[in-house]
């Protein structure tokens, strides 16, 4: 009926222009997207997930993460049908007399084989995201204290002009005295602590394999256990043995060492922990369910994340729909984390660091007026939290199937607001050029641009406000250092601002759009002891970075700035004795109304000139003339997706490598001589050769990076033929 109404809507609507024409209109065609989208999304029972994920239908839809590789025996057969592995095998029985593929065959090569040809995992349950936030903040105390120590100790040395006292300051581990220390004030977090439900399995259908994997566990792990109280147990119809490590036990030992607990903890710390561990156990078994093995470590018995019914599973949410797209495609890998873990990633701990080094500095009064430097570190922790805001984490998904090759996909994930997802890319179309052996295009958000350009400023100013520091409180060991760094300031400082200024406005007057070229049709320039074959049949790498302009006037100025601080940086280093450094004027010619500007000293052919064109509309910066101005014109024609795109083209390389080797091969006296390089060169031809040959089933690779269907992804290719 949707699709009906979305048909006959458009038919019912005025001949006119009227403006609920117009609504209808757009109704019709959103309702048509959506119907469309609706019937090419494919969506999988959670029984036909279950046929191809195995183990992860007895895992629960609040599992924490999963990582599994499974059809490793698909893998393995079409990876030994590769001719890069034929090659391979054929040169290691030549050099090392082993026939590797024998070697795999025999019974090491088939246990291997079935362990890891079937599927093998490692999962996570509920409880994993909570300690993982107490991993993190534990993470930034360490960072913390660390950074204190280390800042104190330099700050003392410095002050007190002993440098040689840093070896003692920092010897051991840095701040974990302390640490130790102030443990009571961190209990809060140590309660929290728990030994998170973590599930290992492999599924062995043979029942040699698994006999011998079982025999291997029950000569080992009794060694383990043994220190632990007997447990069985069921869950979700898997059957585990092992041992419980009660906390009270541990408590117990320590209350044995509680005078030397209390002499470093303190009385009311030690009592705390002691207190804690008696509620901390730990469950060690394995267990079997049909044709897998398995090993559980967590804190209880009923944290074990193995659940009976199907649509208790992982497999009947929906978070875990993105496999449902690979419909037949053999898929060997699946990774699965929840949002709460992927928040966890972004987490960077500067902050904490920034505030160590604060603290540890303003430890030494000695160091001098900590007011500037304590509030550009300051900055930096807020420069830090603002960028973390930019972040958006959402339940990570990925897969790695044999899909024409092997294609990775994310779904979803961390992004850190650095990519533009909404604009299109209209420069997609300069990667179609002949010969283009690498392009790469991508659009940048402008706004997490402004933040990390600030966070790069307020890191340089607290180093240069330190540094500063240090050069006025140094001695006799900085005596030279302070030499320098004042040498630099007088001379270099304020026109390397001005070069950074002129950068900034550069990048402020082009657009967020960027994309790359490597190409390999450079002429080679004709000069002397440059081989004629070389010139008449050889070629050149040309790279060029193309955006487009938003501000020709404010262009100027930012390059004006930078050629007039660097004019000025070259005189200083000059006047100062430290080199005869004339940067030369550049040379600039017109043509379609592009202006390139190059130093001609440096122009070898147009294939070979390093130089900046632009007009009104795009700037190129580039290794090659010729290439600057095809692309130019070639520029805005594209049509790409949002996002990112990358290609690597092997094709393009096999034939340059190949054309390489001919003309040495046929011209190697000429260029090589007639020694010994020349006959080493071509006694290994013949194989470089075959390597080229084999590769030639990997076509491509290419890295695509969208939003799609709502959701972010990722892919990554390796396009075989």
């Amino acid at each position: 009926m949707v699709l009906c109404g979305a048909i006959l809507l458009p038919a019912c609507r005025d001949s006119g222009d009227s403006e609920s024409s117009v609504e209808l209109k757009s109704t019709a065609e959103e309702m048509v997207e959506a119907v469309a989208e609706a019937v090419a999304a494919p969506s999988l029972s959670p029984e036909e997930r279950a046929e191809r994920f195995g183990f992860a239908a007895h895992l629960p839809k609040d599992t924490a993460s999963l990582m599994m590789i499974r059809n490793g025996n698909e893998l393995a057969r079409q990876f030994s049908e590769a001719a890069l592995w034929r090659l391979f095998c054929e040169m290691v029985a030549e050099e090392e007399g082993v026939e590797v593929e024998q070697a795999l065959a025999g019974q090491n090569g088939k246990m291997i084989s079935g362990l890891l040809g079937h599927e093998i995992f490692i999962a996570t349950g509920p409880g994993m995201e909570l300690q993982m936030d107490n991993l993190i903040e534990l993470n930034e105390i360490t960072n913390y204290y660390q950074m204190r120590a280390i800042a104190r100790a330099f700050a003392k040395a410095v002050a007190g002009g002993d440098l040689d006292s840093l070896e003692d300051e920092l010897g051991g581990s840095p701040g974990m005295e302390e640490l130790m220390g102030d443990f009571g004030e961190h209990m809060d977090l140590i309660e929290k602590v728990q030994v998170p439900p973590v599930l290992f399995g492999l599924k062995a259908p043979d029942a040699a394999v698994r006999g011998q994997v079982e025999q291997l566990l029950a000569q080992y792990f009794p060694m383990v256990t043994s220190m632990g109280e007997e447990v069985e147990f069921e869950k979700g119809g898997a059957s585990f043995k092992g041992a419980v490590f009660r906390g009270e036990s541990l408590a117990g030992m320590l209350e044995e060492e509680r005078d030397d607990m209390e002499a470093e903890l303190g009385e009311e710390a030690t009592e705390r922990l002691i207190e804690t561990l008696k509620t901390k156990d730990i469950v060690l078994a394995t267990g079997a369910m049909d044709d897998y093995l398995l090993v559980y470590l967590g804190d209880s018995v009923d944290s074990c994340p193995v659940v009976a019914g199907l649509s208790d599973s992982l497999l009947a949410d929906d978070a875990i729909s993105f496999v449902d797209s690979y419909g037949e495609v053999p898929v060997v890998g699946l990774l699965y984390s929840s949002e709460k873990m992927v928040e966890g990633s972004g987490v960077t701990g500067i902050t904490a660091m920034a505030k160590g080094i604060r603290d540890g500095l303003d430890e030494v009064p000695g160091f001098g007026d900590m007011r500037e430097i304590g509030g550009l570190l300051d900055l930096v922790g807020e420069r830090d939290q603002e960028l973390m805001a930019m972040m958006d984490a959402d339940r990570l998904g990925g897969v790695i199937a044999l899909d024409d090759g092997l294609r990775f996909e994310l779904f979803g994930g961390l992004d850190n607001g650095g990519l533009d997802r909404e604009s299109p890319r209209r420069l997609d179309g300069l990667g179609a050029g002949e010969g283009v052996l690498l392009f790469a295009n991508w659009t940048t958000d402008p706004e997490h641009q402004k933040v990390v350009r600030a966070t790069m400023e307020t890191l340089v100013e607290t180093a240069y406000a330190i540094t500063t520091r240090v050069t006025e409180l140094g001695g006799e060991e900085l005596e030279q250092f302070g030499e320098y760094f004042t040498m630099f300031d007088q001379l270099l400082r304020q026109d390397l601002v001005g070069v950074w200024d002129g950068l900034r406005q550069v990048d402020e007057a082009l657009g967020t759009e960027v994309a790359m070229v490597v190409d390999l049709e450079g002429a080679v320039p004709s000069l002397p002891n440059v081989p004629t074959p070389l010139v008449e049949e050889g070629s050149l790498p040309r790279y060029s970075i193309v955006s487009p302009v938003v501000d020709r006037a404010k262009l100027a100025e930012g390059w004006k700035a930078m050629d007039g601080s660097l004019r000025a940086i070259a005189k200083s280093l000059s006047q100062a004795g430290l080199g005869a450094i004339n940067l030369p004027v550049p040379t600039y010619s017109e043509s379609s109304g592009l202006t390139t500007w190059y130093y001609d000293s440096l122009a070898l052919s147009d294939d070979l000139k390093p130089s900046v064109t632009v007009n009104d509309e795009w700037f190129v910066m580039s290794s090659s003339r010729n290439q600057a101005l095809d692309l130019v014109s070639k520029a805005g024609s594209g049509e790409g997706d949002p996002g990112a795109w990358a290609r690597l083209d092997l094709d393009v390389l096999r034939q340059y490598g190949t054309k390489v080797l001919g003309i040495l091969d046929e011209h190697g006296e000429e260029l090589m001589g007639s020694g010994g390089d020349l006959a080493e060169f071509r006694a290994e031809l013949p194989r470089i050769l075959k390597l080229i040959e084999a590769s030639e089933e990997l076509e491509q690779v290419t890295l695509h990076a969208r939003e799609e269907a709502g959701e972010r992804r990722v892919s990554l290719h390796f396009d075989a033929r």
